[in-house]
């Protein structure tokens, strides 16, 4: 396997912060694809959950993301919550319908719950850490 094709297997979330949950808020979870064909983590408030959430706004089995190496793609599920499981502001609908994602794509679980999908733990600093935009000059320094 290439590393490009074991980067591809690989899924960082990252709870983004005032994600409700203080035990996940502004921590990164790196997701590996298993070693059968499909694999998939649930996120929800029960115990028996892969990713437990301790949010009443989040349903005891909320949502599932899966890699699939058939698809060669993780994807998000809702699995019939109460307040949905959104991709990039859009519903995920039909519940229980693999969504694609990727690296970028924002994940909110019901009205609190925002995750975002970055590449790598590097990609989590917060933008008030990452200092001032530079801005680019076409007038040569003077030396």
């Amino acid at each position: 396997m290439s590393k490009d094709q074991a980067a591809n297997h690989r899924l960082t979330l990252y709870f983004v912060e005032g994600f409700g949950d203080p035990v996940w808020e502004k921590l990164d979870y790196e997701l590996q694809a298993p070693e059968q064909e499909t694999g998939e983590w649930v996120l929800g408030r029960s115990p028996t959950a892969q990713i437990t959430l301790n949010l009443r706004t989040i349903s005891a089995r909320h949502a599932a993301i899966s890699y699939s190496y058939a698809n060669d793609c993780w994807s998000i599920s809702d699995l019939g919550s109460e307040n949905g499981t959104y991709l990039n502001g859009k519903r995920v609908e039909p519940p229980k319908r693999p969504t694609p994602i990727a690296i970028g794509d924002r994940i909110d679980l019901g009205p609190r719950a925002r995750i975002q999908v970055v590449e790598n733990a590097q990609d989590t600093v917060p933008e008030h850490e990452l200092g001032p935009p530079t801005v680019a000059s076409t007038t040569p320094i003077e030396t």
